[in-house]
């Protein structure tokens, strides 16, 4: 029986780096990798584990957020991820850990989600799997009855599995991954979609107030259970009651409206959690020294703006051309 735990936090993309550093080394302290890797010091080949190695090259990756970051560390059967890609809202950071190994770290892990976590989520392996495999020969490889899941016309293969009706489908939006899943924590930036109300009122076997406004939600008591009818019946309803799929189709069509913004613009102007502590990036791009739009310039001025409109960084960057 698969019994590892696939865990999964989107944080803000300004967290402390040392906060980063910690939490790596809480993982080291508990399991010992066998590889590690990343962008910048590795060009994302594993390279055999080495302690002093390993933290040079995390300082290395992470001098700043600009760009694409990854840094990886794996085991046997096992990984800790952390990633962040410019074309995504958070950064992310993702494991599969045993059972043994998920209570070992369950405190370390939570505290991030309450200091910096956006959305996160904990999820059997085997469930994750099979609630999200379109091919049907696939799903028969996990010991599924095809027979037992929606078919819809396939992109691939004439028919496939419909995994969008499945009830623990796993939706991926600019790096967001949410949905109906056995353990869910939920943050304050979350709550700009996901109705808090409605979140803490849910009836399921778990549902608490964490540090930091944070709510964690388990919906039954074994995470093994996953395919009792019972427990698909309240995945199920989960997703009706907090409109799952209405805040997948908003937040699907606010990612089109800012794609659409950013295709050939002259200022971008966006809101979030930026890098330096800024509450809004205006994006400026620029050509031999004037306003441009985005296909012509050769440089991008950037300006992070807090709430009350004070510049706290600002940058020139020079842009590649491209063909």
């Amino acid at each position: 029986m698969e019994t590892r735990h696939s865990v999964y936090i989107a944080c803000k993309k300004n967290i402390d780096k040392n906060r980063l550093l910690d939490f790596t080394k809480s993982i080291i302290s508990n399991k010992t990798p066998s590889f590690f890797k990343t962008n910048q010091y590795t060009k994302r080949k594993n390279n055999k584990y080495n302690f002093s190695k390993c933290c040079e090259a995390f300082e290395e990756e992470f001098k700043s957020l600009d760009g694409d970051k990854f840094f990886e560390l794996s085991w046997e059967k096992g990984y800790y991820f952390i990633e962040s890609k410019k074309n995504e809202i958070p950064l992310k950071i993702c494991m599969l850990l045993d059972e043994e190994l998920t209570e070992r770290l369950r405190n370390d892990f939570e505290k991030v989600i309450v200091e910096d976590g956006i959305i996160a989520h904990e999820v059997n392996l085997r469930d994750s799997n099979i609630q999200n495999e379109s091919f049907i020969d696939m799903l028969e490889y996990y010991g599924e009855n095809a027979d037992n899941y929606p078919k819809c016309k396939g992109t691939v293969n004439d028919v496939e599995i419909d995994i969008k009706k499945n009830p623990g489908y796993l939706y991926n939006i600019r790096g967001f991954m949410f949905g109906a899943l056995y353990r869910m924590w939920f943050g304050k930036e979350s709550y700009e979609f996901f109705d808090k109300g409605l979140l803490r009122s849910f009836r399921c076997f778990e549902n608490v107030e964490l540090g930091n406004d944070v709510t964690r939600i388990t919906l039954y008591d074994n995470i093994l259970d996953y395919n009792k009818k019972d427990y698909r019946d309240k995945q199920w309803a989960f997703r009706r009651e907090l409109q799952i799929d209405e805040i997948e189709k908003i937040l699907d069509e606010k990612s089109k409206e800012e794609q659409g913004h950013n295709v050939d613009s002259k200022v971008n102007i966006l809101e979030g959690e930026f890098e330096h502590g800024g509450s809004r990036l205006i994006q400026t791009f620029m050509k031999d020294g004037e306003i441009a739009y985005r296909s012509e310039a050769d440089s991008v001025e950037e300006r992070e703006l807090d709430k009350d409109g004070n510049e706290v960084f600002y940058i020139v960057r020079k842009l590649q051309k491209t063909n």
